[in-house]
């Protein structure tokens, strides 16, 4: 086995090496893929080709490598308690060869453990095989590339790696930066992987199909491709400087699939678990990226058809992916349970970004049903939880995120934690599929707790955040914690086909906006309840005349609760929803049931909701005012006096008063009894005064408000008041 003459060209076609380079321009990343070298007529240019078939020892450690046709027979080694250690100078299987690891005459070997110490990379496009239920450690500092016919036949669990050194519980160290002449060996179990100044990257290309009976239980049906696949139970482990899967595939059926791209000088924890191993990234500074894709971006590959995907169903199956940029574009990661048995965890932790971008790309844990439940017992296992804890989290053009049930099960929770900001935008295409966050059930099972923290989220362009319910079982709950929420033509939903509702609790420090036919929506259809809507924002605020509404409806069943506590609404009203009729409204009815309850506890309500409209005819004011009395001079109408003046000559004295007289006479009496003679006053006309109206007011001596003008006061000569005009 060795170079093939002339085969530069074959193997740039089959295998597609490439180098990735970023280029940061505008905020954007750019990505260029470079080819490794160009060859012409069996002779390269620009770089050294890499060898497309060496398995070869270094020398330290006593492995021997034997070639018969395609099959690569490897021995020798050298144990130590329940670990086989193997190095090699180089390491790479070309297409349809099988690399069989061999076990010494005894069964005690838990591990195998290899490394390369030479400088090129490891191209796997054939078989590794293990026997027994022995896991299988590749250690290459250089890079290692699965190839698209990759297979994994092993018994046990898989651990590839770019790191340098591996290190073990007292602190031995086995190395492959460099081939140590008698390497110090130990019994004890590793505990780390230790990375060196230039990490190389993972590429899985694989799109192998099953080597056995057992055939993968997520969305996609039997017979379509595993990729790397390990047996159902262990772990599926890559952990380099990047991660990369160029259409590649994954799987661990009720396993572990671990994904982690870490920077130089790392150290990452290991830790058995039953399921193989478990990552520690607690000494981790810088995270690299994860970008899982199709070979060619270009193409928008068949619904559920050329994909990349990870699977870890069935019960107890766990995917955990970490770097800085996690990128799903056209890749589905799938955990699913079948039985009783619950589901396994999904976590995606990224120091920067997660991207979930086209049709179908996915993260979907679901509690699914076989194609034997018909006779036997129904699933009754709980689907695992998702959980998404980055900076920011983009999920565009039908691309989702989803836990779900389709039997008695629970659903899974979904909890995503973004400290900067979530969108979720756009409808895929070809496949009308909206982007969406889905904790739904279609069975008897309640759907899931769906709970978003972040800073700002926004819902827009057709996308959905949905609790939905399809069957009879409860639909489940909506959460969202956040400083401003935007609908834009996005929709909250936790509506239910049969069941009760679900809830939807909003909890926005500052404004939540909806615009263009946005909903929020808790209604329940048959005999169901509607789901109760509690919102606790800054400011509620609708775009006028656009259709946006919040609505608890019910069918036959009891209208749910609706509760807005807020400092201002504005755009919104209490009435009836009608999809269409271009109004903002908010709706609690039921139409054959009970209505529900809004309650509205606001400082500041919409100003346009305490206006009364005016008439639109002018009254003419003479019609209003009695003018039977003509002033006869002041030209005025005055009422005045003690009460009982009516408003006009016409009208009745409505509240009579007794007449009392608070005159002076003090002066007449004194007149009379000094003894002065009666004397007869001749009545004469006398011009009364007129009326004038008060310019100003004083205040008295006794601190009392007067009106006054400032013409001289006409007193009279007789102890009768002046005549008044009317």
């Amino acid at each position: 086995m060795g170079i093939l003459p002339g085969s530069c060209q074959k193997y740039l076609t089959e295998t597609k090496v490439y180098l990735l380079s970023n280029v940061r321009v505008a905020n954007k990343w750019i990505h260029s893929w470079l080819c490794c070298g160009i060859c012409i007529g069996g002779n390269l240019l620009l770089g050294a080709c890499p060898s497309t078939a060496q398995a070869a020892p270094d020398g330290t450690l006593s492995t021997r490598v034997s070639t018969a046709g395609s099959s690569v027979e490897i021995t020798g080694g050298i144990q130590r308690g329940s670990n086989l250690f193997h190095s090699f100078e180089a390491f790479s299987i070309r297409t349809g060869e099988v690399a069989n690891f061999r076990l010494p005459g005894n069964t005690s070997v838990e591990n195998i453990i290899s490394r390369v110490t030479g400088s090129s990379i490891s191209n796997i496009d054939g078989t590794l095989q293990v026997g027994g239920a022995t896991n299988l450690f590749l250690i290459n500092p250089n890079g290692i590339i699965f190839g698209p016919n990759a297979i994994l036949d092993i018994g046990g669990s898989f651990l590839g790696t770019t790191a340098s050194d591996l290190t073990f519980a007292d602190g031995t160290v086995f190395s492959a930066a460099s081939s140590q002449a008698t390497p110090l060996l130990t019994v004890n179990s590793p505990i780390g992987l230790q990375f060196g100044e230039a990490p190389g990257g993972i590429t899985n290309q694989s799109n192998a199909m099953p080597i056995t009976n057992i055939s993968p239980l997520g969305l996609a049906p039997s017979g379509d491709p595993v990729g790397l696949q390990v047996r159902p139970g262990n772990a599926l482990v890559l952990v380099g400087r990047e991660v990369m899967f160029e259409g590649g595939h994954l799987t661990a059926l009720g396993g572990r699939v671990e994904l982690g791209s870490v920077d130089r000088n790392s150290f990452v924890g290991l830790t058995e678990v039953n399921q193989g191993w478990a990552l520690d990234y607690s000494l981790v500074e810088s995270f690299q990226d994860i970008r899982l894709g199709p070979l060619d971006p270009s193409v928008v590959p068949a619904l559920f058809g050329d994909l990349a995907s990870i699977d870890a169903s069935g019960a107890g199956g766990t995917i955990r992916l970490r770097g800085r940029h996690i990128v799903l574009s056209n890749t589905q990661i799938s955990n699913a349970t079948t039985d009783f048995g619950n589901g396994g965890n999904i976590e995606v932790l990224a120091t920067d970004s997660v991207e979930i971008d086209g049709v179908p790309s996915s993260l979907f844990s679901q509690v699914g049903i076989d194609e034997q439940e018909v006779i036997n017992a129904p699933v009754t296992g709980n689907g695992g939880d998702i959980l998404i804890d980055t900076q920011k989290l983009f999920i565009r053009n039908g691309g989702f995120i989803s836990s779900g049930t389709l039997s008695q099960g629970k659903a899974g929770d979904i909890v995503i934690n973004a400290s900067e900001l979530i969108e979720i935008s756009g409808i895929g295409s070809p496949v009308p599929i909206p982007s969406n966050l889905s904790a739904a059930t279609d069975g008897s099972g309640a759907g899931g707790v769906l709970s978003i923290n972040t800073p700002q989220l926004t819902i827009r362009d057709g996308a959905q955040v949905v609790v939905t319910s399809s069957g009879s079982g409860a639909a489940g709950t909506l959460n969202i914690t956040s400083d401003t929420l935007t609908l834009d033509q996005g929709l909250l939903n936790a509506q239910t086909e049969v069941g009760r509702g679900g809830n939807i609790n909003l909890q926005v420090s500052g404004l939540l906006l909806l615009s263009n036919n946005s909903q929020i929506t808790a209604e329940a259809g048959g005999t169901g309840d509607g789901g109760n809507i509690a919102i606790d924002a800054g400011l509620v605020f609708a775009s006028p005349s656009q259709d946006s509404n919040i609505v608890a409806n019910a069918f036959e069943g009891m209208g749910g609760n609706i509760t807005i506590n807020t400092q201002g609404l504005f755009g919104f009203a209490e009435r009836q929803a009608i999809a269409g009729n271009g109004t903002n409204d908010i709706d609690a009815s039921s139409e054959f049931g009970l209505a529900g309850g809004i309650e509205i506890d606001t400082l500041v309500s919409d100003p346009d909701s305490a206006l009364v409209n005016l008439p639109e005819g002018v009254s003419d004011p003479s019609q209003k005012i009695a003018i039977g009395c003509a002033a006869k001079q002041g030209n005025s109408f005055v009422l005045a006096g003690r009460g009982g003046v009516p408003s006009s000559p016409q009208d009745l004295v409505s509240n009579p008063q007794l007449w009392n007289d608070v005159r002076d006479l003090s002066a007449f009496r004194t007149t009379q009894q000094r003894g002065y003679p009666s004397q007869e006053y001749a009545t004469r006309p006398v011009t009364p005064a007129p009326l004038l109206e008060a310019t100003g007011w004083h205040r008295d001596a006794q601190g009392r408000m007067r009106l006054v003008n400032h013409q001289p006061n006409l007193v009279s000569a007789d102890l009768g008041d002046a005549a008044q005009t009317c």
